[in-house]
């Protein structure tokens, strides 16, 4: 798989021909027309959250397909065999619509209730990436290793977590 990130000035051919093309806010509209993502500001630091997304999203997509299937092929059955009236199958039927529809509507929900929680203080900005969390602010010092970013793990952070310094 390759993902290229570019602004279209010179590089919209690779953006077209890559597996996953990134582009920025403010790139050139062609790259904007050939990536795949388009980043709504100018840090890097969101790739790997567009691919945790992108990762929910499908699971998301997965969980709804197999609850509207379950009830239809259990409605369905007990149709064929007599045990349900046909409109009772087609309340199931409309109901497991139902169900997938509040289960799409999870991400929502989590962002909303993560919104009522205390948000963290101006100087410090943690975000939460699957099992990775990335800390910036003016109390973390960032260590330039060459032309890289050092990572180290922060012992600060949960379990399984790992803080990029």
């Amino acid at each position: 798989m390759v993902a290229f990130v570019g602004d279209g000035i010179n590089d919209s051919v690779a953006l077209s021909y890559a597996d996953i093309g990134f582009s920025v806010k403010g790139g050139a509209d062609i790259a904007k027309e050939t990536a795949g993502v388009i980043l709504l500001n100018d840090n890097l630091l969101n790739i790997p959250k567009a691919f945790e997304i992108s990762k929910q999203t499908i699971r998301l997509i997965k969980e709804s397909y197999w609850i509207v299937g379950g009830f239809n092929v259990i409605a369905y059955a007990l149709a064929a065999v007599g045990l349900v009236s046909p409109v009772i199958t087609t309340m199931i039927s409309n109901g497991s619509a139902v169900v997938a529809c509040v289960n799409g509507m999870k991400p929502m929900i989590k962002m909303k209730l993560a919104s009522k929680k205390k948000h963290q203080p101006d100087s410090v900005s943690k975000q939460l990436v699957g099992k990775l969390t990335i800390s910036a602010g003016d109390d973390v010092a960032q260590k330039q290793v060459g032309s890289g970013t050092h990572y180290q793990r922060d012992e600060t952070a949960h379990e399984d977590n790992i803080g990029l310094h």
